[in-house]
């Protein structure tokens, strides 16, 4: 349509200025001021209306080519690096709490006193950490002991429900965890070596001390 309305006024502009350009002297003279300077008018309106036509059609076009380039594009994360970014919390898991040695570690051979020592710095680093990384909030908002009726075809995600389930129908309980949301997660982005050492999949480097 744009491009109809620009010809169209081009079409005037260009006659315009042919009669004003081509009409011979002796007619020119029997032409009024009064005419010649209606021409020339129509002349100048055609053609600021051809620019501003243009200039409209440009802008609509930049307008929804940066539309397009601002538009969001979901683009799923490769394996290697969805498995790389999740090695990688593990290491920084490793590194503020010593939690992954606490897990793989046999602690039946330490009294109860010793693993609660333990456990005291592995809750502090890893606290810390998944704080940074994730904004968390109870998903239950009332408190454990509520009673709770949940409907039937509730999304089993959002409830674990615990005893005797009976399907088609709504249940009735008690609240004994009030399960954790994610309202925020981020999760440092990694960069994958293209090289062929394990770097990515390395949870704790071998610590040397040196002597």
């Amino acid at each position: 349509m744009n491009n109809s309305r620009i010809s169209l006024w081009a079409i005037l502009t260009a006659l315009s200025a042919v009669t004003l350009v081509t009409l011979p002297t002796s007619l020119t003279t029997d032409i009024t001021a009064e005419v010649q300077l209606g021409l020339l008018v129509l002349t100048v309106v055609a053609a600021c209306a051809v620019m501003v036509e243009w200039i409209m059609s440009r802008g609509a076009s930049s307008s929804s080519a940066v539309d397009a380039s601002l538009a969001p594009v979901s683009t799923p994360l490769a394996p290697a690096q969805l498995n790389a970014e999740v090695v990688h919390f593990l290491n920084q898991l490793q590194a503020k709490g010593r939690f992954v040695d606490f897990v793989m570690g046999e602690i039946s051979q330490f009294s109860d006193a010793q693993v609660g020592a333990a456990a005291r710095v592995v809750h502090q680093g890893c606290r810390d950490l998944v704080r940074n990384c994730f904004d968390l909030a109870p998903l239950h908002q009332g408190q454990e002991g509520d009673s709770i009726t949940v409907a039937a075809g509730a999304n089993s995600s959002e409830y674990r429900l615990i005893g005797k389930v009976a399907d088609g129908t709504e249940h009735k309980g008690v609240v004994v965890h009030r399960g954790w949301l994610a309202r925020k997660i981020t999760l440092p982005k990694i960069v994958i070596s293209t090289d062929a050492t394990p770097g990515g999949r390395i949870v704790a480097p071998v610590e040397v001390e040196l002597r």
